[in-house]
């Protein structure tokens, strides 16, 4: 049983009380124990703040940061450059119903001269990126009082990848002053969805030249282009990145690895890579069964299909096309 919680009177305590994340029902009770502390009555936004940061954590924030917020400006406290941008991410998971409250927030944060804040500004090219108004998110970015940084043009260029905007993206990628490893799997990840499988092999080769460690995302998706061209010999070079730097590689990571190996007619080594993944979900049985199927091994297809059904995933149309 978890020891209960204490909230001792400073208000300066919260923070070593909230420093983990909280379930929901340990949350609240901090939550309650802060009021009748009377922290929340206090003229200093940093409880609510702090409260805030909290339940943004949470796998779904939305209303409880959102009602705090509210709480703040019913109280006169002004909103800061740590709370608005929690606040504005919220709303803009709340879905499209709640889009004219994120965007009155945006109103907010030229009222309260936040927009110089980069997190601020951020916050909002993610809101508007997210409702696919991509003239208002780069509008954001461009008229930002610094210069954008890493966070801002993956931002922007996530979006244009996710409208199918690939060109635009590629040219916010080339512009960008300072690149991390998600600009890579982003532009990587966008041109291998966009069909350029021999682009996006070209751009994983040129991050690793420049020294940079590809991410899942950027992994993942030169596997999918390897496995879609037959190029085995490439993508044997990127199960070895995966073997230096992921003991444990991921579901997606995973499934990559059984594709390429089940589509390149390697059928043993994808039914070892299939035995060795610790998370499977029904693409990496689909990619499994449709390869054995493809290469003459039905009755084992047919096997591996019943065994998949007796583990409770559920088959999808293309593994009945595959059988």
């Amino acid at each position: 049983m978890a020891p209960p919680l204490s909230l001792p009177p400073p208000h300066h305590s919260l923070p070593h009380l909230l420093r983990h994340r909280l379930p929901l029902r340990r949350l609240v009770a901090a939550h309650a124990l802060a009021a009748v502390a009377g922290h929340l009555s206090l003229p200093d936004p940093r409880p609510h703040t702090i409260l805030i940061v909290a339940y943004s954590r949470l796998e779904r924030p939305f209303p409880a940061v959102l009602l705090l917020f509210r709480s703040c400006l019913r109280r006169s406290l002004a909103p800061t450059r740590h709370s608005l941008p929690l606040a504005i991410s919220a709303a803009a998971s709340a879905g499209l119903r709640h889009l004219p409250l994120a965007l009155s927030l945006h109103a907010v944060a030229v009222y309260r001269n936040l927009l110089p804040f980069q997190h601020v500004a951020n916050a909002l090219v993610s809101l508007y990126a997210r409702h696919t108004r991509l003239g208002d998110a780069r509008r954001v970015f461009e008229e930002m009082p610094s210069a954008p940084d890493v966070v801002s043009y993956n931002t922007l260029m996530h979006a244009y990848v996710n409208t199918g905007s690939v060109a635009v993206a590629r040219e916010v990628f080339e512009g960008m002053p300072v690149r991390d490893a998600t600009s890579w799997g982003t532009v990587i990840a966008g041109s291998a969805k966009a069909g350029q499988l021999e682009e996006a092999m070209a751009l994983f080769d040129r991050m690793l030249e420049e020294g940079f460690r590809p991410d899942d995302v950027a992994l993942a998706a030169v596997l999918s282009c390897c496995a879609q061209l037959g190029a085995l010999d490439k993508g044997r070079e990127v199960h070895g990145l995966v073997k230096l730097s992921r003991p444990r590689p991921n579901v997606f990571l995973c499934t990559g690895l059984v594709d390429l190996y089940a589509k390149c007619g390697c059928v043993e080594a994808a039914r070892e890579m299939f035995e060795a993944c610790q998370d499977r979900n029904v693409y990496t049985w689909n990619a499994l069964i449709v390869g054995l199927a493809m290469y003459g091994h039905g009755t084992v297809a047919l096997e591996y299909f019943h065994r998949m059904v007796a583990d409770g995933i559920r088959p999808d149309g293309s593994l009945y096309w595959g059988c």
